[in-house]
């Protein structure tokens, strides 16, 4: 049993004294590289939605318990995200910092996670505090803990850590309390976020790694499947809504989804040029169709050569099993990738980075080794650097899009969330440059059509908001809202029997407002 001990603890105290120091530094260094997080607003990108304009967040009742666990009123199915607004929310109201606060206190957790599931997957410190740092300090993490939106990134990622840190001591320990803990955290991790759903796949990894069988034991994995269904089936019921992307060809498909599991690492290693938003390419590039190319000759030489290194494997596997449901065999949102779906996937590929990087100092010679000390500690520091310059981007909605635009500036989406931060401010006329400039790049955008619309008739511009909104009917042609607002001008224009035909239209397609004015203008209605 002292054997089997080690695996959950340090050999002694010392060695638990310089891994409670080194935590203690990672963590000092994380809240510094996070430290713009604590000046950062709220935004108009998703924060509004899930938030700001949520009503389930405002009164805090058994009303609002059982709202937060329903999905019928909402896109996405976060009840356990929901209800820690709530909780804040009655704490200090919608003052950001407070949120921002709990994704970087959240965040540290994790650290702490990451650091216990790679001790209990091999006994090194060292390549457990490289792992840990790494995903404390990585660029890529800035959007799951600056993003308040993503708060549940951080929280499913708490639990789906404990969770499998747990099943990993039910392995070594054989006690029935550390599977059932285990599974109420899943259950937990499922409730913030959809992605937890591949819990079932790294316990499969998980017994693989500690007892080296290749057996599935139907009896353990079982429960973990049939909740991992559940939650599969009530967010396909909630989590899809319409978006604007280009059609492809089942080939290019498979290539985009090649392109993303190539994407993360290479972000990973390198992680400049950072966006909010990676938009589908309306045409696809040569990277994108040599993908499968390059994903066939590592698959070729890792199964035709001398043998795959368990870390690998087990790195790897973890990587590609947890990125699964954001690859985009199917679309599900305008992004075709995102940094925020690393944030637990990127954990496989630390830990192989950290192992050979341990490995690699402890071979090379001593004339040698404090040069690659200096160029590990010059990487990380890049690291802290990168991700304290990230999190000023993550500032407000203005400084994000604008960085989003830099990055490409034929995001046409970048631009439209921009024109509706200065449409929320009142600046009109940055907020129709910026709807112009998305309508350039998509004409077919009928929301940033009826927006403009919106800004021209707030302008003065009556002539044109009637064009616009012409524009969004003849893409809807059954956009109520498009004929009311087409019936308000022309009523402003004094063109009140124009005005009643549009309000007419608007009315049958069931628009209450415009039936509303119709009864002023004409009692059968």
């Amino acid at each position: 049993m002292n054997s089997k001990a080690k695996l959950y603890s340090p050999a002694n105290t010392k060695s638990y004294l310089e891994s409670k120091q080194a935590l203690s530094i990672i963590i000092i260094l994380t809240i510094l590289s996070f430290i713009y997080v604590f000046y950062a607003n709220f935004l108009f990108y998703d924060d509004d939605i899930l938030l700001l304009n949520n009503n389930f967040i405002n009164k805090f009742n058994l009303s609002l318990l059982y709202n937060s666990f329903s999905f019928n009123n909402i896109i996405h199915f976060h009840p356990l995200v929901y209800l820690s607004y709530a909780i804040e929310y009655q704490l200090n109201g919608l003052n950001p910092f407070i949120y921002h606060l709990t994704n970087l206190l959240l965040h540290c957790g994790n650290i702490l996670l990451v650091y216990i599931l790679i001790q209990s997957i091999i006994t090194d410190k060292y390549v457990s505090l490289c792992t840990a740092l790494l995903f404390a300090i990585h660029p890529l993490h800035v959007e799951s803990v600056a993003w308040v939106t993503e708060r549940k990134d951080v929280l499913y990622a708490f639990f789906y850590l404990s969770s499998l840190i747990l099943y990993i001591r039910f392995i070594k320990r054989k006690q029935n309390k550390f599977y059932v803990s285990s599974l109420l955290l899943f259950i937990l991790s499922c409730l913030s976020k959809a992605m937890a759903v591949t819990m079932p796949l790294l316990i499969l990894l998980a017994e693989y790694k500690i007892t080296g069988t290749k057996r599935i034991n139907l009896k353990r994995i079982l429960p973990f499947l049939i909740i991992s269904i559940i939650f599969i089936g009530i967010n396909l019921k909630v989590g899809f809504y319409n978006i604007q992307i280009p059609v492809y060809s089942l080939y290019e498909r498979f290539s985009l989804v090649c392109y993303s599991i190539l994407f993360y690492p290479f972000k990973i290693i390198l992680p400049f040029n950072l966006s909010a938003i990676y938009l589908y390419p309306e045409n696809l590039q040569w990277i994108h169709f040599i993908s499968p190319v390059i994903l066939a000759i590592i698959f070729y030489y890792f199964a035709k050569g001398p043998g795959i290194n368990k870390i690998i494997l087990f790195g790897a596997l973890f990587y590609l099993f947890s990125i699964l449901p954001v690859l985009p065999v199917v679309p599900f949102g305008i992004s075709l990738t995102a940094d925020r779906f690393t944030y637990v996937p990127s954990i496989g590929l630390f830990f192989i980075g950290s192992f050979y990087l341990c490995l690699f100092i402890k071979k090379v010679s001593k004339q040698k080794v404090y040069l690659l000390y200096t160029a590990t500690g010059v990487y990380f520091a890049l690291l802290g650097i990168l991700t304290f310059n990230r999190c000023k981007d993550w500032l407000n909605t203005e400084t994000l899009m604008k960085s989003a635009i830099q990055h490409n500036d034929k995001n046409y989406y970048a631009y439209f969330l921009l024109a509706n931060y200065y449409t929320i401010n009142k600046n009109y006329s940055e907020a129709i440059e910026n709807y112009n400039s998305c309508l350039r790049l998509n004409g077919n955008y009928s929301e940033a059509q009826f927006n403009l619309g919106n800004m021209y008739f707030y302008s003065g511009k009556l002539e044109d908001a009637a064009k616009c909104f012409k524009v969004v009917i003849e893409i809807n042609p059954l956009d109520e809202e498009a004929y009311n607002n087409l019936g308000v001008v022309y009523e402003t224009c004094g063109e009140i029997e124009l005005a009643i035909e549009y309000y007419q239209i608007s009315a049958k397609l069931g628009y209450e407002p415009a039936k509303n004015v119709l009864k002023y203008y004409c009692r059968s209605w």
